[in-house]
């Protein structure tokens, strides 16, 4: 990745830190599809299909209508795909990065996919 690469990851990651900062502020609540919808600008067919194809990383409750409702962790899991599909990752890369949630073999990432898991993890606690 060259300078202008890592320059706009530092800038997504930021964005991302932002973002999920202001959401753990508010009180915990669970949201609709429609209200996380709104809140990422995400439209909702992708957030269905996020929810398909990262199954592990993330799984939204479900009302007796079968309706979808994410919490703050799945916001934040939303927020970190987000970003990394910004700086022109591929699913299979993403999945790679995220699987189960750590990073799988950190000689195959680079230092600043790393650099970015491992603020996640500050972020969310578990350093």
């Amino acid at each position: 990745m060259d300078d202008q690469g890592r320059a706009y990851l530092g800038q997504i990651i930021i964005k991302w830190w932002l973002l999920y900062k202001a959401v753990m502020e508010r009180e915990e609540r669970l949201l609709t599809i429609s209200e996380v919808s709104k809140r990422l600008n995400i439209p909702k067919h992708t957030l269905g299909f996020r929810e398909k194809e990262f199954t592990g990383l993330f799984a939204p409750q479900r009302t007796q209508e079968d309706q979808r409702r994410f919490n703050d962790e799945h916001i934040a899991v939303l927020m970190k795909i987000k970003a990394m599909k910004e700086m022109g990752m591929g699913l299979s890369e993403i999945k790679r990065v995220l699987g189960n949630g750590r990073m799988n073999t950190p000689q195959e990432i680079s230092p600043i996919d790393l650099l970015a898991h491992r603020l996640a993890d500050l972020v969310r606690g578990k350093l």
